[in-house]
Formats: structure tokens, sequence, C-alpha cells
């Protein structure tokens, strides 16, 4: 449906609602379906008629009965049928009502339309009939089940981070161990202190902030936010925003203090030697999503946007706060104070000696003691190694031809959505796509009849004209997916300025409404004659 005239859905100028069903081949009607005694003729006969003949206005073997319908349009078969057979329209399995509605490039006059398709959406919902299966959509239904999708997904996104916040604080964390004056042992007591639960929840946060003011900043320049931005983003640069988090800390964990540095000193210097590594990483992160914004394609352009600012927020945070924050933590530690209840010291029974060694982690155990020297200690591993790599390598090229281009509505829809099984039911009984609009730009010379002849259609215009052509097209289903000759404006016209009768010329307004302009019909009425 596309928006709403008055109180409900009129064709302008005309009072006959422009709803394109079966229907309208009997002017809305049960009693026209009844059988033409005088040609023996049914409703069938009626119906294969205007099957063929859309257009048709007068069946001479039923009732004298049009196709057109009461709007005075056509309802075309493949758009009002679907799932039958070309030579069988009666064993159509399905029946399409289109509804047209008036919508405005100005969103603020859509607001009756809206309105009407909100309370359309909740009846048909409602609306239950053992004998047939329902599909339904409006103008309104991907947007409004791509928002409800999006609000059901906060729990998702508040879940991702909380886990997100466990692990890094737990993984920050160095598992102690202390007997005496030898570390040898696990000390429980000991891991509150040498916990980062504090630096994790900072970390996290800082990813969400860093997604928070790009939204904002994008949101204050004039950009819609879209579902692949709300959704994807959290998820992404969570994902890329971490990583310097462990860098910085593991970095400051593994150092030995050297004589007489104080904290800041000894943390200056260990960023001096990883900082530009981390700058090194989030660039490259910041000019991918930067060079991805310069596409053409608008989600692809507003996500790269999104993301290039908010991986840059991220950093910035990292280098400046989060930096004072190691440095707090550090000075917390070497004091012997639980991480969060800072004001708490550890006992002397837990506290490890200065001079003694702290032993590696087991990550850093495996890594160094196995994992390393089995990758590297064989040529034969090395080998296997860079074989499976490149055979892998290979598959993926062979198989990139097979990639379907394009985005599945469904995929972005809730797996619940009435649309969804909407969509199913288009793709699997209709024998037709979407409406596709041929526009000419504002600036041509439409005046001109040079140029009218270069898009009309009809006797007199040029051979290779717009509408000329794309009628060949539409006859070449091995070239384009056109599945009719197009309708043009200008065209439809040429014949209301045509005359309609050999002895009167066509009307130009009518005599009781000189400034109203009259069917090319009704030629009586007319109060400025063409010729």
């Amino acid at each position: 449906s596309s928006g709403i005239n008055a109180e409900w859905p009129l064709r302008p100028g005309i009072h006959a609602c422009a709803v394109i069903s079966p229907f309208q081949w009997f002017q809305n009607d049960i009693s026209n379906t009844a059988n033409d005694t005088s040609y023996n003729g049914t409703y069938l006969d009626h119906l294969y008629y205007c099957f063929n003949s859309p257009l048709g206005t007068d069946d001479s073997h039923f009732h004298d009965l049009p196709c057109l319908a009461t709007f005075n349009g056509p309802a075309a078969s493949n758009v009002a049928l679907g799932g039958f057979d070309k030579d069988s329209p009666n064993l159509a399995q399905a029946l399409v009502i289109t509804i047209p509605l008036n919508y405005h490039r100005n969103e603020s006059k859509n607001r009756k339309a809206e309105l009407w398709e909100k309370e359309y959406i909740t009846f048909m919902k409602n609306y239950t009939n053992d004998k047939i299966d329902i599909a339904f959509q409006a103008e309104r239904s991907i947007k409004d089940e791509l928002d409800r999708e999006a609000f059901q997904d906060v729990a998702t996104i508040a879940i991702s981070y909380i886990l997100m916040f466990a692990y890094v604080a737990l993984m920050l964390g160095k598992v102690s161990f202390n007997s005496g004056n030898t570390a040898t042992c696990f000390c429980f007591r000991r891991w509150f202190i040498d916990a980062k639960i504090s630096l994790g929840l900072a970390g996290v946060l800082f990813v969400l902030l860093s997604v928070v003011c790009s939204l904002g900043i994008f949101s204050y320049a004039g950009y819609k936010s879209t579902v692949i931005v709300m959704e994807v983003i959290p998820f992404l640069v969570l994902a890329v925003g971490v990583d310097n988090i462990f860098i910085l800390v593991q970095a400051i964990q593994r150092d030995v203090k050297q004589t007489d540095e104080s904290t800041d000193e000894q943390i200056a210097r260990i960023f001096s030697q990883v900082g530009p590594s981390m700058l090194l990483s989030a660039s490259s992160e910041v000019i991918a999503f930067a060079c991805g914004s310069l596409s053409t394609q608008p989600a692809v352009h507003d996500f790269s946007l999104y993301a290039s600012v908010a991986v840059f927020i991220n950093f910035m945070l990292q280098v400046t706060v989060f930096l004072v924050l190691l440095y707090l933590d550090k000075k917390r530690e070497n004091g012997e104070r639980a991480d969060v209840l800072c004001c708490v010291t550890a006992s002397n029974d837990i506290q490890i000696p200065q001079g003694v060694a702290r032993p590696k982690s087991p990550l850093y155990l495996f890594v160094s003691k196995f994992w390393v020297p089995a990758l590297l200690g064989s040529v034969i591993v090395r080998f296997l190694v860079m074989s499976l790599f490149g055979l892998s390598f290979c598959l993926s090229i062979v198989a990139i031809p097979h990639l379907e281009i394009g985005l599945d509505q469904q995929l972005a829809l809730p797996k619940d959505s009435y649309v969804g099984t909407y969509l199913d039911a288009i793709g699997k009984y209709l024998e037709v796509g979407a409406p596709v609009y041929f526009v000419v730009e504002h600036n041509s010379p439409i005046q001109e009849p040079a140029m009218q002849n270069e898009i009309c259609g009809g006797t007199g215009c040029n051979i290779y004209s717009m509408v000329s052509l794309l009628n060949v097209y539409s006859h070449l289903p091995e070239y384009t997916r056109l599945a009719q000759p197009p309708n043009s404006w200008i065209d439809d016209y040429f014949q209301w300025l045509v005359p309609t009768d050999e002895f009167n010329s066509c009307c130009r307004y009518l005599k009781s409404e000189p400034f109203t302009f009259c069917p090319s019909t009704d030629c009586d009425s007319a109060l400025i004659p063409l010729l």
C-alpha cells in the first residue's frame, strides 16, 4: 500500500475505492456473477475474458460487463491472481488484494495513512478463517518489525556486554601464588588484590560510551540510524575495542619495576613501548572503516562512518582516561589494597615479599612451552600448516562465484514476523515483482515536441524512444525482468487530447466550470475545443 486520501483510500477525482482485486472484474457486485442466459455465459467465461483482456470494456457474452475496475483502472491478472497456470486462471491458488494509499514526500502529511495502516494491521492480526490462509503487510510493516526486533535485541546487547565485562575482568586479573617467601601455591584471598574488576568495567563502559558518542555525533549531523548501525556497531566495537586493554594491562603485569622507578614512570615507560602498536592497530581499523564510507550504498556508507568514529573515540578514551585509571589501579595493587573495596588492605600472610618473582600465567606457559614449539619445532609441521592454508585459500577462491549477491529481507526480520509469511507467499505465488519507475529529469525540455518524441511510445514517436525501447525489452525475458510494457503518462496525455468523435473535437474545460478539465469522452460539455 502507499498512502491515504481523506478518510478512505480513493483515487483522486473518482468516488470509488481504488482497490485492485479480481472482484473488480465483476464490479465488486456478487449479483454480476449470475449466469448470462442470453449467451449461456458463466462467470468463468468472464473470468477468462478479463484474464486475457484486463482493459476490456464490454464482454458481450456476459451481461456486457466491463473488466475495468469501478475506478476505471485495470486489474491485471498477474497482479490480482497468483499460483496459476496461464491457461487455467480458474485454478489460481492465491488471490491478491491491493489497496493503494496516497503517500506524500512530506512525511508530516502521512499521519492519516499511518493510522489507517496501523488499524488495518491490528484487524488482520486478529482475523482468523479456517478455510483460507491469509498473508498481509502494509507500507509501515517492515519498519515496524525492524523497530520491534531492535527493541528485543536490547536485552541481547546488554547480556553480551555483561558477559564481556566478566570475561575482561577475569582475564585481566592474575592467578596469585604465595607460600611464605616462595610463590608456589594458589591463594584465593590474594585474588581480590590482583583482580582487575574496576579496569574491566571501565574498559567495557568505554566501548559503550564510544558507541553512544558516535550515535550522538551523527544524529546531531542529521544522519539517520539504521538497524545495522544499532545492532551491529555495539558488537563490532566491543570486539575490536578491548584488545588494546589486554595489551596494555598484560604488558604492565609482566614488567619488572626498575630500581627507584615511580609508578607513573613505570607506566610511561611501558606505554612508550606498546603505545605505537596500539596506535597502528587503531589507525588501521579507523582507516579501513573510513574507506568503507566511500561506498555509494547508503547502508554501507552510514555503517562505516559510525564504526570509524566509534573506534576512534574508543581509542582516545583508552590512551587518556583508561591510562589514568591504570595508574591508580597500579598504585592500589602496590599498596596491597583490594580491588573495588580499595580501603581494605591485605593481611601480612598473603602479601608477596619484594623480590619474589610471580609465576607465569597458565596461558603464557601453554603458548611458550607447548604451542610455539609444536608449531615451529618441526619442518613437517610447518609444511603441513602452510599446505592447509594454501588449500583453504584456493577453495575459498573457487567458492566465491557461488556466493549469492543481495540481501534477503527476511534475514532482517524477526522469525515470528507476519511480514515473513507475506514474503514467503509472494515468492511462492505471485507472478510479478515490484513496480519499476523510469523518471525523466526535471530539467529536460518536455514542452518541446522533439523531447516528447524521445519519450513517448505511440504513433509518430521515435522508434528508439524510451517507452519504445522499454516495450521491446519487456518482450526479451532472457535480457530483462520487465514483466509487461510500460505505461507512460505522456501517451495517456496525448490520447486525452485526441478527439474521440470524428465529427466533434475533444473538449478542454467544462462549460459549467470553465477552469475544470473534463474527460475526453464528454465532448458535449466542452467550452474550449481543441480544434
